[in-house]
């Protein structure tokens, strides 16, 4: 009956939200999914859209998913739960290309949104385009303070680019607050790069006032500075 109704009348919203309604209820999924969408295409209905877009995820019909959280940028920012659902979406299709570029015209109207640029870093890590990756580390930083993870992760970058300096230049911060051991190894393994002995001595003293275990080779070297610079200091 309701068929019947919706050849007379395809567009009318009440009778395609109760299609939706009832091909959920009867358990016709992709059915009701596709009632929601033709809904939401008549008539502005937020509780309707969330509910669409996460039967959809459900569904794993990402094509159809995917309008349905981008629609929502035209008036407003993603919540971080819908941004995961969208870059989910495109994982899933395989489709990294597709969610670069869209996230790349995103942070154009949304710069102020953290996770978005969180994402595309990851995107471009995922996808090795390291030097890119670079570029938006740098801009990031101009809009964010960074934690100590992000600059490692940052600094990773650099070094993987064979450009110490750069990687230096971004973990080269104070430190005095900084327990991380993957930091102070980082700064370590930059410093032994660098050529730079003082820097070098400097992460493990730090190290070793931190309780971070030196590995054999980096007590190894410790020693060697120790004998270069004072041979009474390593006894």
């Amino acid at each position: 009956h309701g068929q019947q109704l919706l050849e007379l009348r395809p567009e009318a919203p009440d009778l395609l939200k109760q299609m939706a309604q009832l091909g959920e209820w009867n358990g016709y999924h992709q059915e009701a999914l596709g009632y929601w969408v033709r809904y939401l295409g008549v008539r502005t209905d937020r509780d309707a859209q969330e509910h669409a877009w996460r039967l959809s995820l459900q569904l794993f019909d990402f094509e159809r998913g995917i309008p349905l959280l981008v629609s929502y940028t035209a008036r407003r920012q993603l919540s971080d739960v819908e941004l995961d659902a969208l870059i989910y979406a495109h994982e899933s299709l395989g489709t990294p290309d597709e969610a670069e570029a869209w996230l790349r015209v995103y942070l154009r109207q949304h710069a102020g949104h953290r996770k978005a640029w969180l994402s595309l870093l990851q995107n471009l890590g995922n996808t090795e385009q390291y030097a890119q990756q670079a570029l938006v580390w740098a801009v990031f930083a101009r809009h964010f303070p960074l934690t100590v993870n992000e600059r490692i992760d940052w600094a990773q970058v650099h070094w993987r680019l064979f450009d110490p300096q750069r990687a230096w230049d971004v973990l080269n911060i104070d430190t005095r607050d900084i327990d991380s051991a993957e930091y102070w190894r980082m700064r370590a393994g930059l410093a032994w790069d660098l050529e730079r002995d003082d820097e070098l001595r400097f992460a493990y003293e730090n190290m070793l006032a931190r309780d971070i275990e030196l590995t054999f080779g980096e007590e190894s070297q410790l020693i060697n500075l120790y004998l270069v610079e004072d041979p009474r200091q390593s006894l």
